[in-house]
């Protein structure tokens, strides 16, 4: 998704969710009760080491920490201090904390700072916490550690805790095979091959399948479990298959059956991610359960193909998983599918009267004719946009939040633009976003006009893509007077 779960980020980050409570006070009066700030800890991903090497220094790791809020403003001045308390990793792991913290053994008081009052997609800090394996500590070892917290303005801080272990399972995930030219209608198959290289072997493997708008599922296994939902618009149908085969380290494995997907009549650019971890292991899909349905496949049973045999070992098998050695994971691939089929997008203008010294407001908007759906993997480098600009003799004095001056710390095109307006990643046939331009009236000019443009991603340089065969829509004016 322009969003990838699996290359995690470092450090504290303060997440929004919203919540409201209400009461009646007094006699047919509602008023909002008071809520109380509650910053949480959600429970760090648990974390596998790399176990010491007889020479040399051990690979490091940092754990996430992160705290949800219950409101979507905190109080002014809310200063967060987090006490990190890991003695109970002093048999497993060496353990250093962050420039910010005072420390006293293994327990450390770190100084967050004021956050910002407005909680919306997060701040980012340095790692609090770096661990290592301590040498001679046996794969398996395991130790945990609480993160407790204040905070000044009466907000409370609920803890949480994480857990550490020496060694474990770490999934390589092939490339995968991407498709393009498919006709609509076509049936795809998607081999998913990894190996096992990490130090100890896995009782078994999660499969997560996120295929987005224009894919389908054409079998359902039934060690699979399937969601539907509206929490990510672009995933269509989603499954998280369980299988129970020992994989050993070092081995080569597939899944005996590849992904089957049918290739309906909105598929564009389309994608298959895929995710392959220990069986049990939660840690990345977190954000994937919630806004979901789940229901349990009826087919037959998916199962794994060994393509190369690991070798024996004498560790337990692990859930937690260990990272690349670049501090990345491997475990997490894309197959891109490009369909042939188009999607116009065009464009609506608007129409004003307004005396010398009044203000109006043009609305305008970007609409999908389809028939395709278009999600832009990237984020938004390759979405259509639009380029606004006012008609002559007006100056700017608002816009809607989605639109922007062009240019940056201009004051000639903050004034009198052009504007981009930016309309997200996901398009739908039918779907219109609108916006908005307020301007002020300097001169009245008879037949005066402004334009609306579309403006296709920056990583297309503004030209037409294939998809989009008609141009004829892809602009109007914005008529004054």
């Amino acid at each position: 998704m322009g969003h990838n779960p699996a290359r995690r980020t470092l450090g504290v980050a303060v997440a929004a969710i919203t919540s409201t409570a209400a009461m009646l006070t007094g006699i047919g009066t509602a008023t909002a009760a008071p809520v109380q700030p509650v910053l949480t800890v959600q429970a760090p991903t648990p974390t596998a080491l790399t176990p010491a090497p007889a020479k040399g220094a051990a690979l490091t790791a940092q754990p996430n920490i992160t705290l949800n809020s219950n409101v979507t403003k905190l109080p002014n001045d809310t200063d967060v201090t987090l006490t990190i308390d890991a003695r109970g990793l002093a048999k497993v792991a060496n353990v250093t904390f962050g420039d910010g913290c005072v420390t006293k053994g293994l327990i450390a008081t770190c100084d967050q700072g004021v956050q910002p009052t407005q909680i919306g997609g997060g701040i980012g800090t340095s790692g609090e916490i770096t661990l290592s394996a301590l040498k001679g500590a046996p794969q398996g070892a395991s130790g945990s550690y609480t993160i407790s917290g204040r905070a000044t303005a009466g907000v409370r801080i609920v803890g949480s805790s994480g857990t550490v272990t020496v060694g474990g399972p770490e999934f390589d995930l092939g490339a995968m095979v991407n498709h393009t030219n498919v006709a609509i209608g076509s049936n795809l198959s998607e081999p998913i091959k990894f190996t096992n290289a990490g130090t100890r072997p896995s009782a078994g493997v999660q499969v997560v399948l996120m295929p987005s708008a224009g894919l389908d599922f054409t079998t359902h296994y039934s060690n699979c479990r399937y969601g539907t939902g509206t929490a990510y618009p672009h995933l269509t149908d989603l499954a998280i298959c369980s299988i129970s085969s020992w994989v050993k380290v070092g081995e080569t494995a597939e899944l005996a059956v590849p992904v089957g997907l049918h290739v309906d009549q909105t598929a564009l650019y389309t994608y298959l991610d895929s995710m392959v971890e220990p069986l049990g292991y939660t840690a990345d899909n977190y954000w994937l359960l919630p806004g979901h349905t789940w229901k349990q496949g009826t087919g037959a049973k998916l199962g794994l193909k060994v393509l190369a045999a690991g070798v024996p070992s004498t560790a337990p098998a692990g859930t937690a998983m260990l990272l690349a050695a670049d501090g990345d994971s491997a475990n997490y691939q894309v197959a891109s599918i490009s369909a042939r089929n188009t999607d116009d997008f065009g464009v609506t203008g608007g129409t004003a009267k307004a005396a010398k010294g009044q203000t109006v407001k043009f609305t305008f908007s970007l609409v999908d004719h389809g028939p395709a759906t278009l999600y832009d993997h990237s984020g938004g480098e390759g979405s259509p946009g639009v380029l606004v600009t006012p008609p002559p003799g007006t100056t700017i004095i608002g816009s809607s939040a989605n639109c922007q001056p062009s240019r940056s710390f201009d004051p000639t095109v903050t004034a009198h633009g052009p504007y981009l307006c930016s309309a997200g990643a996901y398009f739908v046939k039918g779907e219109v976003n609108t916006f908005t331009l307020t301007v002020r009236v300097n001169t009245v000019i008879a037949g005066a006009k402004g334009s609306v443009k579309i403006q296709w991603g920056e990583g297309i340089g503004n030209r037409r893509p294939p998809y989009d065969t008609d141009p004829r829509d892809d602009s109007a004016f914005l008529s004054l007077n």
